[in-house]
């Protein structure tokens, strides 16, 4: 549809045989890299020429979903973070908590531990989550999620890439979270690079922080108007 865009690039797969099946399209040209899933359907399978049915849209029914990413951070000074003036931690009925419903930080804590809201590792996580959810693309699109405790193997464990005093990021509400607890947050990049993207990967490095943070990027739902590839795209077995 847009033939003389200088990104343009005609790729024939051939869709008989075992060209039938899910692949992965990838681009680097001078530093610049894209990739793109694409199903290749068989002949049987008619798709329409529309963008709805080649390309799909967002399926605003299904709502937002996030997308794991490990060993990363969105580092500090790149983003803004999702908090309002209504962000706080207080005391109330003798103990540090945060106003709920404005919650910025929360705790994430390990595998078979309660946060101090006796909350488990997977709760803690979809709350902070819906959270995201609950203020749009506006205010949230990715969240961080990073050591409360900074591991013994890091080199540098003055920069933690924790907002500290913003909103409910006080230590008054993660005293007493177990050993091997995350903070998770949302937020929203500010600095966009040319040629990479706007979060840090460190897969093979313990001394760095990233390596053990995760991030979650925002994405909505997407939907097709043509058949789905379906047994068509499983694997075939080696004979």
């Amino acid at each position: 549809r847009w033939p003389k865009q200088m990104d343009i690039a005609h790729i024939d797969i051939p869709t008989t045989g075992s060209g039938v099946g899910r692949y992965i399209v990838q681009m680097l040209w001078r530093g610049y890299r894209d990739c793109i899933d694409v199903d290749v359907l068989p002949d049987s399978k008619k798709v329409n020429d529309t963008s709805e049915a080649m390309y799909g849209y967002a399926d605003l029914q299904k709502g937002p979903s996030f997308l794991q990413n490990d060993h990363c951070q969105y580092p500090a000074g790149g983003y803004a973070l999702s908090v309002t003036s209504k962000t706080n931690c207080r005391l109330s009925r003798g103990k540090w908590e945060p106003v709920w419903k404005f919650q910025t930080c929360f705790p994430i804590p390990p595998d078979g531990k309660l946060n101090r809201y006796g909350q488990n590792k997977q709760e803690a996580l979809t709350k902070c989550q819906n959270r995201c959810r609950s203020v749009g693309t506006r205010w949230c699109v990715a969240i961080n999620v990073v050591p409360l405790y900074t591991p013994a193997l890091v080199r540098f464990k003055e920069h933690q890439n924790i907002p500290w005093g913003k909103g409910d990021c006080k230590n008054e509400c993660f005293d007493g979270e177990p050993e091997g607890t995350m903070v998770c947050y949302g937020l929203k990049p500010t600095v966009f690079r040319e040629t990479e993207d706007p979060w840090n990967n460190a897969v093979d490095d313990p001394r760095d922080e990233v390596f053990y943070s995760t991030c979650y990027q925002r994405t909505e739902g997407w939907k097709f108007d043509a058949p789905r590839c379906g047994e068509d795209c499983a694997p075939k077995a080696i004979s």
